[in-house]
């Protein structure tokens, strides 16, 4: 067994994935009592998407720890990869069957449910899982979040609510509701939801940014600077950064100042989800006059 982990190991160590997760989910194989190889195998199999290996691996780590959640996270690209729409909806209900005490299972397994947009089944789980556990915020949030994928902003902003409602220092909650809010085209409300998040202490540069959107988008460009300055100054996330010096260069454009503005928009082919990839251009790009005060630009 040792053995076995050793070359995968190796293997791993010369980045052939997939032959190291074939060697660790053996060795897992015959020694069914070591959990640390059984988590290693779940991973690694989840990692180079070998869904038959690593849902067999992670269903039977989620059967040792019924409390964790990276077992069911991995299922979801799993059972996506072999598109078998039937086998998640029957291992959802196992799931709830099996582990109805856990709320984080039954968390797990709607996300499985709305992987495949089998929302009506959803649906059913939502229902039980509320009434089972009627306290614990994060489930109606999340109900909100599902609903609000599926564009029934209405009833996304009615779980959140309640979120909130259970706990207000639920930060994600208020920043949940300015989403669901942008979303149902109430920029005032997401507005204020988004500010009340800032209050009670959400994810500073998070709520920065997207109140810095949001101002733009009702002409309060000074605050607009303001709120993307300050998620500037906090993210360490790269696409976060892209998007706020982004979002800078739309308020210079609105302001007359076309020239900076430009500048700042450039950073939009690193924004994440960018529709349209940057372009390979056979000629150079022309900087601008900053860099060739001297240049001609023939139209």
């Amino acid at each position: 067994v040792q053995g076995a982990v050793e070359v995968g190991r190796a293997l791993h160590r010369k980045r052939n994935l997939v032959r190291s997760a074939g060697w660790i989910c053996q060795a897992a194989v015959l020694a069914p009592h070591r959990d640390d190889i059984l988590t290693t195998a779940g991973a690694e199999a989840a990692r180079v998407r070998w869904p038959r290996h690593g849902i067999a691996a992670n269903l039977r780590l989620h059967d040792r720890f019924p409390g964790a959640t990276d077992p069911l996270e991995r299922l979801r690209p799993l059972y996506k990869a072999l598109d078998a729409k039937d086998e998640a909806r029957a291992t959802a209900f196992k799931l709830v069957e099996d582990h109805a005490d856990k709320p984080t299972v039954w968390d797990e397994s709607i996300k499985l449910l709305n992987e495949f947009e089998l929302y009506e089944d959803a649906d059913i789980l939502w229902d039980q899982a509320v009434k089972r556990f009627p306290d614990i915020p994060i489930l109606h949030y999340n109900r909100g979040l599902s609903y609000s994928g599926q564009a029934r902003q209405k009833e996304a902003i009615t779980h959140i609510r309640r979120a909130l409602c259970i706990n207000p220092q639920y930060a994600k909650g208020w920043n949940g509701m300015s989403l669901a809010y942008v979303n149902n085209e109430d920029i005032d409300d997401a507005i204020f939801y988004a500010e009340r998040g800032l209050y009670v202490g959400f994810a500073q540069d998070v709520l920065s940014l997207n109140l810095g959107v949001y101002y733009r988008a009702r002409r309060r460009y000074a605050d607009s600077a303001r709120a993307l300055g300050r998620a500037i100054e906090l993210t360490t996330d790269p696409h976060e950064l892209a998007a706020a010096r982004f979002n800078i260069g739309m308020i210079k454009f609105c302001c007359g100042e076309i020239e900076s503005g430009f500048r700042e928009y450039m950073h939009r082919w690193a924004t994440k989800n960018f529709p349209s990839p940057k372009r390979n251009f056979k000629q150079k790009i022309w900087d601008g006059p900053v860099k060739h005060p001297n240049a001609h630009l023939l139209a």
